[in-house]
């Protein structure tokens, strides 16, 4: 059985179908009729706190004085509704937070073929003008939009997003994760079985180990070494800094702007940091290729990511991985976490995932293929389940490319707009009985009429609407690392569960 902690500052931090519709001048032209029509009211009369208001909130002594992101906008919630404003400040622009799942369609639905999102202005400025001779020429998958953006997601999709692709690294990552189970073997309580209080260290060097495996195949030996190498230490607290600070450079009024702030100094350093150590990694891969004689007959699909993109340009490839590392290791901690907590919260759910594994791999020391991997409906309904109880992200931001229309609030273009997506995982209305860890909400396919929680049948408790759930984000801009962090929990917990713990 797994049993484990809460991990609070992994936890705490918040598939679906897709149908893509493309922006034509005719629709447009009919946006922006609909701002004419009689009922819909100026975006100015959006409601929400003055910026006086938000200034003394943020003061000390106010309520949102050392207040996390995620307590700020469920209190403007409740405070203002589904939908509000908080005024930019400081040379910040202005943030709309909606909480309402119709909002979230309409925006996405308008996205255009180059969906626009809200970068962090930090990593944006760091990038762009700080170290343009980087970034700038192929630009970013974070921090760029526009046709920039589109030429570059249409680049690593092929690599990264195919299943077909991505599964080609399943037997790397099947071989480290081995190698990580016996590590939580021996680290966890020998009596107990609890993992101890810092086991978030351990799911970091996982994670870093992950990603330079499949992003650089590289190993660096992170899991079985006590000592984690320096410059592998580097990165993973560069990664903590910035998921550490950004709040409050980002969404509370700051000067950064206007001088450098020792919060602005540090996320800084935290960036170089990232972006140097990354950069070395990509160079040593690079050589590593150069001198190694390659078969020319081998699959193109079983080179490593950054193999692939360096045959295109060496200076994408780094961009790439650096944006692997800032976006990966964070997330897929969190993900990792959530999945084991909920598990070794719910044993009887546990079971019936590892009966399904013992029944598709009935011996322990087969190796885990694509084949395997999708004769396990179980294993990625509890997935989708954990990470519904346990978000991972609960925002996903997005720039309007028009005008649109959210309820009866006219928003114009270029408006910068906050989608909390995870407000109602645990709604009764989206979900029945919400509090309960039920993976078998997301089967498909199966005999319901004998299966029942509470007396309430299991196809009843998909969510209501499809764009409730969006663990990955939606569409053209669906975050590009999916189908690798899906892979890697699916190996990860196989494995846990095969063990015996």
């Amino acid at each position: 059985m797994i049993v484990t902690k809460t991990f609070p500052s992994l936890i705490a931090q918040p598939k679906i179908w897709f149908h893509r519709q493309l922006f034509t001048k005719r629709e447009a032209a009919n946006i922006n009729k609909e701002l004419q029509k009689s009922g819909t009211i100026p975006y100015e009369t959006i409601p929400g706190p003055s910026k006086l208001k938000v200034l003394k909130y943020f003061l000390p002594g106010g309520k949102f004085h050392n207040k996390s992101r995620y307590y700020i906008s469920r209190a403007l919630y409740d405070e203002y509704g589904e939908i509000f404003k908080i005024p930019g400040s400081f040379k910040q622009r202005d943030l709309v937070f909606t909480y309402n799942p119709k909002f979230f369609e309409e925006v996405y639905r308008h996205d255009g073929v180059w969906p626009s999102r809200t970068a962090l202005e930090t990593l944006a400025y760091y990038r762009h003008k700080l170290r343009p001779e980087i970034f700038e020429e192929t630009g970013t998958l974070l921090a760029s939009n526009g046709e920039k953006w589109g030429k570059l997601r249409s680049i690593v999709n092929p690599i990264m997003m195919q299943p077909r692709t991505v599964r080609t690294y399943a037997p790397k990552i099947d071989k480290t994760t081995i190698k990580y189970i016996e590590r939580i073997r021996k680290v966890r309580d020998p009596n107990t079985l609890e993992l101890p209080d810092n086991f978030k260290t351990e799911l970091n060097k996982w994670a870093l180990e992950q990603i330079c495996l499949v992003g650089l195949d590289s190993e660096l030996g992170l899991i079985e070494n006590e000592h984690i190498d320096n410059e592998a230490q580097k990165l993973i607290q560069a990664v903590n800094t910035i998921f550490g600070t950004v709040e409050d450079l980002e969404l509370k009024p700051s000067l950064w702007k206007y001088y450098e702030t020792p919060k602005y100094k540090k996320i800084i350093e935290a960036y170089d940091i990232l972006t140097d150590i990354s950069l070395k990694y990509i160079n040593d891969a690079t050589e590593r290729y150069k001198s190694i004689e390659k078969d020319d007959k081998q699959n193109e699909n079983e080179k490593s990511i950054v193999e692939r993109l360096i045959k295109i340009k060496k200076k994408m490839a780094a961009v790439v991985s650096i944006d692997m590392f800032f976006a990966g290791v964070d997330t897929t901690c969190t993900a990792t976490a959530a999945c084991m907590l909920a598990l070794a919260k719910n044993p009887e759910k546990q079971e019936l995932l590892r009966q399904e594994i013992r029944k598709a791999l009935p011996e322990r020391n087969t190796p885990i293929t694509e084949e395997k991997l999708n004769n396990l409906p179980y294993l990625r309904a509890t997935i989708k389940e954990s990470i519904r109880k346990h978000p991972v992200i609960h925002e996903i931001p997005r720039t309007t490319n028009i005008n649109i229309v959210l309820g009866k609030y006219q928003i114009p273009k270029n408006t910068d707009i906050v989608l909390n997506t995870t407000y109602y995982y645990n709604d009764s209305n989206h979900f029945s009985d919400p509090d309960k860890f039920i993976p078998e909400r997301w089967l498909r396919n199966q005999d319901q009429t004998n299966i029942s929680v509470s007396g309430c049948p299991v196809t009843a408790t998909k969510p209501s609407n499809p764009f409730v759930y969006l663990p990955f984000g939606f569409g053209n801009r669906m975050c590009v690392g999916k189908r690798l962090v899906e892979m890697q929990l699916e190996i990860l917990l196989t494995h846990l569960l095969l063990s015996e713990m």
